[in-house]
C-alpha cells in the first residue's frame, strides 16, 4: 500500500533516513545505515516511484534510541 501511495502522489517528495543500532564502532554504523538506505531506494525505484523524488541519508547510531535488532530506515513524505 505504500507504494501505492509514493506512486500516486507525484508532488511528493520522499525522505529516507537510515540508522543502526549502537551495536559496533561508528564507521561501521554509518556504512551499515548508507546500505540499508541504498537498498530500500532501490526497492522503491525498482517498483516504479521516480528516483528524483527520493532524499536519502545516513545517520549510524540514532541518539537517544535503545538497542534494537531491527533497526533499519525511516520513511517520511513531504
Amino acid at each position: 500500500q505504500g507504494l501505492i501511495y509514493m506512486r500516486g502522489h507525484r508532488f511528493k517528495r520522499i525522505y529516507l533516513d537510515g540508522y543502526a543500532d549502537e551495536q559496533g564502532d561508528e564507521a561501521f554504523n554509518v556504512e551499515l545505515s548508507k546500505k540499508r538506505v541504498k537498498a530500500v531506494r532501490d526497492y522503491i525505484v525498482s517498483r516504479g516511484v521516480d528516483d528524483s523524488r527520493i532524499v536519502a541519508d545516513w545517520h549510524g547510531v540514532e541518539p537517544g534510541k535503545p538497542y534494537d535488532p531491527h533497526r533499519a530506515v525511516k520513511i517520511s513524505f513531504e
